[in-house]
Order: C-alpha cells, then structure tokens, then sequence
C-alpha cells in the first residue's frame, strides 16, 4: 500500500506508547500540507501525525530523501520539528553502516516504527514505483539500513 496506511498505525501505536520514532526510508518526506484540498493523502501522513502529537520528533530520521521541488529548502518544514533528514546525495558512494550506528543512538530503546518506501531506491532497481525518482539508494545500501535497524525497539 501507500503510506496512507502509516497514519493509523502510529495513531496506534502512540495511544499504546506515547508518542514515537520513526525511521523512515523514502525518496519523499511524506510531510505535505495537502494535495487538492485534502490533508490525508499519501504525501501528508507524517505531516499530521506531528499535527497530532504521535511523533517523538527528535526520534524521527528520514534517509534517501529527494526530488522535485519549487522551494529553496523543501525540507525545512521537517528540520523544523527536530527530524534528522538524509539527502539521498549524502549517501552516494559510501556505505550506510555509520549512519545506522547514528540512527540506533538517536532511536535509543523506545518504540519506532520503521517505513521503507521502496522508492527510496534508485528506479534502475525498482521501477515499478508509482513515484520514481532517479538518483536513489543501491540494493547494497538498503541492505545496510535493513541490517542496522538490529536492536531496534520496532
């Protein structure tokens, strides 16, 4: 499915846990207003879950991140509320094994919630996305993240 799906899960999982993480794996931000007039829609699940209190934002890391945008800074919105986002640009050419190390250390032993778009692979591996977006993660790199979410709290 799509990460319309994602938002009734953390509304879930909140009401359990109190808000929290998030390692999100995209080639989006998902953190869009709204799309025609609507605020639920694929692209705006983390926007209104940080509406509703359902995210520990400090806790949140968003990797493979990129694409069009008619913003100077289109992910200002997310650095605002304390995510950490990781350009897929900043993970060309290098192993992502230092970066999970990071990422264990800023989830700490609270629940997350992992979410892995498969866009955030370059579409030369899977072009079968609905939003392709060249320029993305090797098989190699997913791989890594996948492998560093070991001890995660998911």
């Amino acid at each position: 499915g799509d990460h319309t799906i994602t938002y009734p899960i953390l509304q879930a999982m909140a009401k359990k846990h109190g808000p929290v993480g998030l390692l999100h794996v995209d080639a989006h931000t998902d953190t869009a207003d709204e799309a025609l007039g609507e605020k639920l829609y694929h692209g705006a699940p983390f926007r209104r879950c940080v509406d509703e209190g359902l995210l520990d934002c400090k806790r949140v890391a968003q990797i493979g991140i990129r694409g069009y945008s008619t913003t100077l800074d289109p992910y200002r919105y997310n650095r605002s509320q304390g995510f950490r986002v990781v350009l897929a640009e900043d993970c060309w050419m290098k192993s992502l094994v230092p970066l999970m190390a990071e990422v264990r250390q800023q989830m700490g032993g609270k629940p997350i919630y992992i979410s892995f778009d498969i866009d955030a692979l370059d579409p030369a591996y899977a072009p079968g996305t609905g939003t392709p977006e060249i320029a993305g993660l090797t098989p190699g790199q997913a791989l890594e993240i996948i492998r560093g979410c070991q001890g995660l709290n998911v």
